[in-house]
């Protein structure tokens, strides 16, 4: 008999326990910027990103610019302008880290692709397609992360341009 009133005395107490929500510094803002920087074959990229937070997930929109490189007068890195939404999930939330995946839908300007039936041999290309961003953050302070970031753009639409195309930048993010 003791050891059932024991019992009912001690569960709702641990159930209590359990159910409080655990909050860190890493999560104090409702919204967050991000700006990023980085280097593919030696052209430069840079981008922005705007996130509205709500419960591990986050909604919002990006931009990105990669410039073009040429080396002995052929295309190495194509330009590439991309704007479009994006919604984002935080995997991993924590004091030390934020790791997230962020799919999204996006518009993407590519400059100077191969195209034999133009009178240059190159045409600009405007298309419409998936996106997945992959990244990891460390908090710096409760309201500054700084991380490394991997954008990757698809074509749908267009069979001149390529079909997809992966960009890599270190990031910093705050929060507000």
């Amino acid at each position: 008999m003791k050891t059932l009133a024991l019992i009912l005395v001690l569960c709702p107490m641990m159930a209590f326990a359990q159910s409080r929500p655990v909050r860190t510094y890493a999560s104090t803002g409702a919204s967050e910027v991000g700006v990023g920087l980085g280097f593919t074959k030696g052209a430069f990229n840079i981008g922005a990103q705007y996130e509205k937070k709500n419960e591990g997930l986050g909604y919002g929109g990006y931009f990105f610019f990669q410039a073009d490189k040429e080396k002995n007068n052929a295309k190495v890195v194509n330009q590439v302008m991309s704007l479009g939404g994006q919604l984002k999930a935080h995997v991993l939330q924590n004091n030390r880290v934020d790791a997230y995946l962020a799919p999204g839908f996006g518009l993407h300007m590519i400059k100077d692709v191969a195209d034999a039936s133009a009178s240059s041999g190159k045409s600009d290309v405007t298309t419409f397609g998936p996106t997945m961003r992959i990244g990891v953050l460390l908090p710096v302070s409760p309201t500054m992360k700084v991380g490394l970031d991997r954008l990757e753009i698809w074509n749908w639409f267009d069979d001149k341009a390529p079909a997809a195309d992966a960009f890599y930048s270190a990031t910093m993010a705050f929060e507000f």
